[in-house]
């Protein structure tokens, strides 16, 4: 994801800061920065490289939905199939998506694949949400997530 943003190269094997990398790292990420490397987390990089569940590519190509989920319901702490349950009932369809598996319905796929893409690893990660796992198993649910400030902060939705 750092070379896909513009922060690292690699040549001759080998990987290098660039410009804007050595600025990164020697000033910290300032707003274009930060920019950068969401515009090439969220449009550049593939969220299912990292996990063994299906592609799914409406989990990745939806991550303003969850931004505004976590927006709109955030500011008290919900389980993650809270949020999981509002990606389905917007996107029904991606039910066609999941191959069959037998030990777990379509729609509890989806929820753990959403919970841990688009909750821990995007909107966790980018510091968007905290992440709470009620023991230290981390199995990826049940999980609980509350909008950090940085969100609101970042990012204005208007509704009206």
């Amino acid at each position: 994801t750092a070379e896909m943003a513009g922060f690292i190269k690699k040549e001759r094997g080998r990987f290098r800061l660039t410009r804007n990398g050595e600025q990164a790292s020697s000033k910290g990420m300032n707003g274009k920065s930060f920019l950068d490397l969401f515009k090439a987390y969220t449009r550049k990089f593939n969220w299912a490289y990292r996990d063994r569940f299906p592609k799914l590519d409406i989990i990745q190509n939806s991550f303003l939905f969850t931004l505004f989920c976590l927006h709109r319901f955030g500011d008290v702490a919900r389980p993650g199939k809270f949020y999981a349950d509002l990606f389905l009932r917007a996107f029904p369809k991606v039910l066609d998506e999941v191959p069959g598996v037998q030990y777990q319905s379509p729609e509890e796929e989806v929820r753990r694949c959403f919970s841990i893409r688009a909750l821990e690893r995007f909107a966790g990660f980018f510091g968007f949400a905290e992440v709470r796992w009620p023991d230290q198993l981390r199995l990826g649910m049940p999980i609980e997530v509350l909008k950090k400030p940085l969100l609101d902060l970042w990012i204005r939705f208007n509704t009206g």
